[in-house]
């Protein structure tokens, strides 16, 4: 059940010291400490209905508390909308909430005067305040996955001429089209933008939210923001998703065709492959993709492109032994003064229904430069059927000659004709 730890979180780093005095009503996501159903389902396996859905209650007292904490401050909020609290009323003295999450976010969408936030980040049980901020269908020049740490990003859309953005020339060609031809599949459509083509962070999270309580297995999400930020209701909600089993197809900046094309090529994958669970088809996914340096160049990243022929033969996957599966793992940040520094990571090598067969391992640089090596603790092994093998990869940085820089790799297991791929990048540099 829902407790009431917490207490006064600097939660503050999002907001202007002009926000934080303004009068003004400002929309804001309250994410509250306890975990969202889909966290709690996935702790608990055995939890019935019934206490799931005690515990949703729960969830949605702790909001019309806080709600109620904030009447008692003498603080009124704008009314826009009601929250319906475990005895199914409304919000204490007319109260209101825009929006209310349970399923993938805790939290609820407020307009409240920006001298309110203060008093919000103090009140206990609550994680973290953000802006509900506005999404639109293109955003030029926005920023992506940060690949070089703070500060470092790189550009993933940028053009001078109008434009509209590709996700909505997807979900254009999703609305008029005909039926996915995928057969027993049910195609869920939700819109998140207005007919300008702008919507907010609370009409995607709510997206999400009804798509998964819905019973979605794959989510197409073709739009997004700047990755990174450890306090997005979006990122939350998207890891809680897969927390829950469903794969979210998206697109960190902007608006791409891509989503699309992998959430499509997902579907067929679960389809061909029903008994096995998301992580390991997003490793299947990616470890068989076909690198596509030459066409991308330099800005290539991530395993390549999707390759479903492969994907439907493979019978294993390699993966981080303490990390999920994703595009391409970020093993993080390799410090040094100038001395040589030596860094180990675990790797599982699983087998997924192929026969008895020897297994043979290596690593390729795709970024390489003199003074930085990689090993294996094991070169060549037999995979049983059923079974998982232990390799330790380890990487050595010379840092008198190796320049400070972000380095990419692939992990290679090789099985019968068949090479899956692990692909790692890790930056180096020099300690201040």
């Amino acid at each position: 059940m829902p407790g009431t730890t917490g207490g006064s979180p600097a939660l503050l780093r999002h907001f202007t010291a002009a926000e934080l005095a303004s009068e003004q009503p400002v929309p804001v996501l309250v994410e509250f400490q306890d975990p969202p159903v889909a966290v709690f389902r996935a702790e608990h396996p055995q939890a019935g209905p019934g206490e799931v859905a005690t515990y949703a209650r729960a969830l949605h007292e702790s909001h019309y508390n806080l709600l109620r904490k904030l009447q008692q401050m003498g603080r009124a909020l704008p009314k826009a909308g009601s929250l319906a609290g475990a005895s199914g009323g409304s919000a204490p003295g007319g109260l209101g909430v825009g929006q209310e999450f349970v399923d993938l976010f805790n939290g609820i969408g407020l307009q409240v005067p920006g001298i309110v936030i203060r008093e919000l980040a103090r009140l206990e049980g609550v994680r973290t305040i953000t802006l509900d901020r506005p999404r639109a269908y293109l955003q030029p020049g926005t920023s992506a996955i940060p690949l070089s740490g703070p500060g470092v990003r790189r550009l993933v859309y940028r053009r001078d001429t109008p434009a509209r953005g590709e996700g909505v020339v997807v979900a254009t060609l999703d609305a008029g089209g005909p039926p996915v031809d995928l057969p027993g599949v049910l195609v869920l459509r939700y819109q998140v933008l207005d007919t300008a083509g702008f919507g907010t962070v609370g009409s995607i999270v709510g997206a999400l939210e009804d798509a998964v309580r819905s019973g979605a297995q794959v989510v197409h999400l073709p739009l997004g923001d700047a990755a990174g930020d450890p306090d997005s209701p979006e990122a939350a909600a998207v890891a809680n998703a897969l927390r829950a089993g469903v794969a979210v197809c998206g697109t960190p900046g902007g608006t791409l065709l891509t989503p699309a094309q992998v959430a499509g090529a997902w579907a067929l994958l679960r389809q061909y492959h029903p008994d096995q669970n998301v992580l390991t088809l997003q490793a299947v996914l990616t470890g068989s993709a076909r690198y596509a340096a030459r066409s991308h160049g330099a800005r290539g990243q991530g395993p390549g492109v999707p390759d479903l022929g492969r994907a439907a033969l493979t019978r294993h996957v390699v993966t981080l032994a303490d990390s999920p599966p994703s595009v391409a793992h970020h093993l993080g940040v390799m410090e040094h003064q100038g001395e040589r520094v030596v860094r180990t990571w675990r790797l599982r090598v699983l087998d997924l229904g192929g026969a008895t067969s020897p297994c043979r391992m290596g690593v390729r640089w795709l970024t390489w430069r003199p003074g930085l090596r990689a090993s294996l603790s094991r070169r060549g092994f037999l995979l049983a059927t059923g079974g998982e093998e232990v390799v330790d990869l380890t990487l050595q940085v010379d840092g008198i000659r190796l320049p400070d820089g972000e380095y990419r790799g692939l992990v290679e297991a090789s099985r019968g004709g068949l090479v899956m791929r692990l692909p790692f990048r890790i930056l180096v540099r020099r300690r201040s």
